[in-house]
């Protein structure tokens, strides 16, 4: 939501029965160019994993710099 906010378009990929890696898998065949995976692991850690479709690895990051990639 906070992401809508700011402008940002938003897909949610909320199927169940899918696996991650098949959610990853079609995020990049959909040309998704920044996948931010909110979990349980990630949100005990405080953090986000972003990866940029183009990306050959994931990063971690916090909420607010996340945000701060996109304008007010």
């Amino acid at each position: 939501d906070e992401l809508k906010k700011k402008g940002v378009e938003v897909l949610y990929d909320d199927r169940s029965g899918v696996s991650a890696g098949e959610k990853f898998k079609d995020s990049d065949l959909l040309g998704i160019p920044l996948r931010v995976v909110v979990s349980k692991k990630t949100l005990a850690e405080n953090k986000l994993e972003t990866k940029i479709r183009t990306a050959s690895s994931a990063r971690m990051v916090t909420k607010e710099e996340l945000f701060s990639v996109f304008p007010t």
